[in-house]
């Protein structure tokens, strides 16, 4: 939920706003009756002072509650009570001194005399999406609805705003100066979006024929050296009950009407027209096309095409998802949408020049019904529901849990998924598959590791997981690790020795070519006699290599030099790999990736400006810290209070 909040507010200072109405919710997981009276106006101590600023002992709680859910998600644990107490104390010094400086923050903005009038307030609050209806307007009984789903009242969230807005009218004018450097954004620039093309060779073991079976007395030598091939894990029968905002959303009826409003308001994505992506250069001297049309369909890299373009100043486009009604010359329209992908075409005459462009990727017609986009806007419409949802819903599962019902007992109106099968460590089922978890990566994993920490007969209780995901486990029965027996799986020790004995060969194989490869200037596409094709790809930057490329090599690719080649073991066999261009980044060409990416270093930079400039407050002011009720307070998480 908090990620889809950030969304919302593209990780605007207003974000951090929600955010708190958002972790005050998550109260459920075993923080005693630290949170029971969270904001109804009791504050029995006070955590620091600061000036005229106090912290309170709730407000503290929330934040250092949020914190050590999100530490003890990050170390694969779903309670708090699990980390360290010298990792607990570390999280709340640090939790403390960033409310700390909020409060000081506040403090010197009424110091020198900053008001925030009832207008901005108002503008402000009624600007934030989460309490906006279908039609984009405010929306006060939503308004209402949230801020009490939170457990807060209309004053205490204002007052929260007031002091964001003051925070704000601090710390801009100290960053509004600082912008990043242009050396620094050209050489962020230049290793973010460089390009490498590189040149594959695969060598699959499929393409090699095993050697002649052995005697038993050496396959038996092979399935001894080789038990991890050979031995079956543990696998454990499993229930599961999953709550979190999406399985709520699934069980949530939403009207007609809304959805057809939903459908609607976003018809533009629903309907799409056919579009294009496509690379082209423009001149207005009929020679000069002819001879870039020339270079470039014998093969010419684009970056080398580019550079001539610059020489003979020659302006270049790259645009991605051009529609045909956005391109004004009829002529230049209907000859990018009847062009083959990937070829050269041109010079071609138009009112504008003489063309000659290259479509990379044509994008066909979306045109997707109200039916058919039924499901995805019940799920997006639903989503804001059940967020709201889930708090209360997690603590009516720990309360019938906790009751001692079993997974059969639950209410049925909790809005959880339940799941039941056989598994092993890695999410495999007894027949070497997937198991079919409705879960993302993460979850799986924080589930996995769950699992098989359990025991067979405990009582389910309820965990945190990531992404804001809670589970029960129960564990019916529990299929220990063996080794496969020899005689009875003999069958599968032949088909393992066999196996091993192509990759040999394939590897065999690929290291003469990387060794022939290695030795010519343009390696593997200097190999005349190559028995596999050499496949070039498309160039890409660090971030977006091939699908394909096996995990890792992508920086083994960016430190070769061009011509050189390497030689990695992949899942089918081996491949070789020459780097045949380098394309250096062109801020001229990516002029909107190099405004982000400035905009991006500039506010890293204003953020490293104020957090210097709120440390000077502290060192300034020494805030006074009521150590026994932050010791209280971190003793709730610990497990034993």
């Amino acid at each position: 939920m908090l990620s889809f909040l950030r969304r919302i507010f593209v990780d605007s200072w207003l974000g951090r706003i929600m955010a708190v109405l958002v972790f005050i919710a998550f109260i459920g997981w075993g923080a005693g009756d630290v949170l029971t009276d969270l904001f109804n106006g009791s504050h029995s101590e006070t955590v620091a002072t600061m000036g005229h600023h106090t912290l309170g002992r709730e407000e503290f709680s929330a934040a250092l509650q949020k914190e050590l859910a999100a530490t003890a998600q990050r170390m694969g644990e779903n309670t708090p009570a699990k980390l360290s107490e010298e990792l607990r104390q570390q999280v709340a010094r640090a939790v403390l001194s960033r409310l700390v400086m909020r409060e000081l923050v506040q403090e010197i903005a009424e110091e020198y005399g900053f008001v925030i009038s009832d207008d901005l307030l108002r503008k402000t609050v009624f600007s934030l999406p989460y309490f906006h209806d279908s039609k984009g307007q405010f929306d006060r009984k939503l308004f209402d609805s949230r801020i009490q789903q939170a457990g807060m009242n209309e004053k205490k969230f204002l007052d929260i705003v007031k002091g964001e807005l003051l925070s704000q009218a601090v710390l801009q004018p100290i960053a509004a100066g600082v912008q990043a450097s242009e050396e620094l954004v050209k050489r962020a620039f230049a290793y973010s979006y460089e390009q490498r093309q590189i040149a594959r060779v695969e060598v699959p073991m499929a393409a090699f024929s095993a050697d002649p079976l052995p005697a038993e007395s050496e396959l038996h030598r092979f399935y001894i050296n080789h038990p991890w091939l050979f031995s079956v894990p543990e696998f454990r029968k499993v229930r599961v009950v999953l709550l979190s905002a999406n399985t709520i959303g699934r069980s949530l009826d939403i009207s007609e009407t809304q959805l057809r409003q939903a459908y609607d308001a976003n018809l533009a994505h629903y309907n799409r027209p056919e579009s294009r992506n496509f690379v082209l250069f423009n001149t207005e001297d009929q020679q000069k096309a002819k001879i870039l049309a020339e270079k470039w369909k014998a093969g010419t890299p684009l970056s080398e095409m580019k550079d001539l373009a610059k020489k003979e100043k020659i302006s270049v486009v790259e645009m991605a998802e051009v529609t045909r009604e956005q391109i004004p010359l009829a002529e230049l329209s209907s000859s990018l949408f009847g062009a083959d992908v990937n070829k050269v075409m041109g010079p071609l005459k138009t009112s504008g020049g003489w063309a000659v462009f290259v479509v990379n990727k044509t994008n066909p017609a979306v045109k997707i019904s109200f039916e058919q986009a039924r499901k995805e806007l019940h799920d997006s419409q639903a989503a804001g529901q059940a967020v709201g949802l889930l708090p209360e819903r997690v603590q009516k599962l720990q309360d019938a849990l906790a009751g001692g019902n079993s997974f059969d007992q639950l209410p049925a109106d909790l809005g959880a998924a339940a799941l039941e099968g056989t598994l092993n460590r890695e999410g495999m089922t007894v027949e070497n598959r997937p198991a079919p978890l409705p879960v993302s990566e993460s979850v799986k994993q924080a589930l996995l590791k769950d699992i098989f920490s359990a025991h067979k007969g405990d009582h389910p209780s309820v965990a945190f997981g990531p992404e804001n995901t809670y589970y029960a486990i129960e564990v019916e029965e529990v299929m220990p690790a063996h080794q496969l027996d020899f005689k009875t799986h003999l069958a599968s020790i032949r088909q393992a020795w066999q196996e091993q004995s192509r990759r040999h060969k394939a590897e065999q194989e690929a290291t003469s070519i990387f060794l022939a490869a290695r030795a010519q200037d343009k390696g593997v596409m200097a190999l005349s006699k190559l028995p596999y094709k050499a496949v070039i790809s498309p160039a890409f930057t660090r971030s977006n290599p091939p699908a394909d490329l096996a995990s890792g090599l992508a920086n083994v690719v960016f430190a070769l030099k061009k011509g050189e080649s390497t030689m990695q073991a992949n899942r089918g066999g081996y491949e070789v790999i020459t780097l045949l261009d380098v394309m250096a980044a062109d801020p001229s060409q990516q002029k909107e990736a190099y405004t982000q990416l400035q905009q991006s270093l500039t506010e890293a930079q204003q953020n490293e400006i104020q957090q210097f400039f709120v440390q000077s407050l502290m060192d300034r002011e020494k805030p006074k810290i009521n150590n026994k009720a932050v010791e209280q307070i971190l003793a709730g998480f610990s497990g034993h209070s």
